[in-house]
C-alpha cells in the first residue's frame, strides 16, 4: 500500500511539474521545403493543453499553443486519405484524441498542426499533420 501511494505521488509530481515529448520524426512532407527535417517539441503537463515548438530547416523558431480534446463540430484540415497515406496502418484515431496547435515563426510564419494522441502504458504517442502560409505540409510523429 505504502509502495502505491509513493509511486502514485511521484507520477502525480512529474504530471504537475510537466515534461517535454520529442518527437522521433519530424519532416516536410510537401511544398518548397520538402524533404527537409524540422525539430519539433510538446510541453505536455496533463491538463491537454500546452506550448509546442517547430525549429525550421532556416533556423526559424515556431511557437505556440495546443489544444486536445477539440474533436467537437469541427472539420479536419486534412481529410482522412491523407493521415492513411502518411501513417498507414498505424494510424487508428478510434480510441485518440483530437487536437490543433497554433504557432507563429520568428520569420513570420504561420502554422497550424492537427494531431491524434494517446497512451500506451504511462507513455503518451502520436501523429500530426500540419500546414503552413508559405505552401509547406508536415508529418510529425510523437
Amino acid at each position: 500500500m505504502r509502495r502505491s501511494l509513493s509511486v502514485f505521488a511521484i507520477v502525480i509530481a512529474l504530471l504537475m511539474a510537466g515534461c517535454t515529448i520529442q518527437p522521433s520524426e519530424g519532416v516536410v512532407i510537401d511544398g518548397p521545403l520538402a524533404g527537409s527535417r524540422i525539430q519539433a517539441s510538446f510541453t505536455y503537463d496533463g491538463t491537454g493543453a500546452g506550448k509546442i515548438e517547430l525549429v525550421m530547416p532556416n533556423g526559424e523558431v515556431c511557437k505556440g499553443r495546443y489544444l486536445s480534446n477539440r474533436w467537437r463540430n469541427e472539420e479536419l484540415l486534412f481529410d482522412i486519405t491523407w493521415w492513411v497515406r502518411y501513417f498507414g496502418s498505424d494510424f487508428d484515431p478510434i480510441y485518440m484524441q483530437y487536437g490543433r496547435g497554433y504557432l507563429i515563426g520568428d520569420y513570420g510564419r504561420i502554422a497550424e498542426i492537427e494531431y491524434f494522441t494517446g497512451f500506451r502504458g504511462l507513455k503518451t504517442y502520436g501523429f500530426g499533420l500540419g500546414k503552413d502560409n508559405e505552401g509547406n505540409i508536415y508529418k510529425i510523429v510523437f
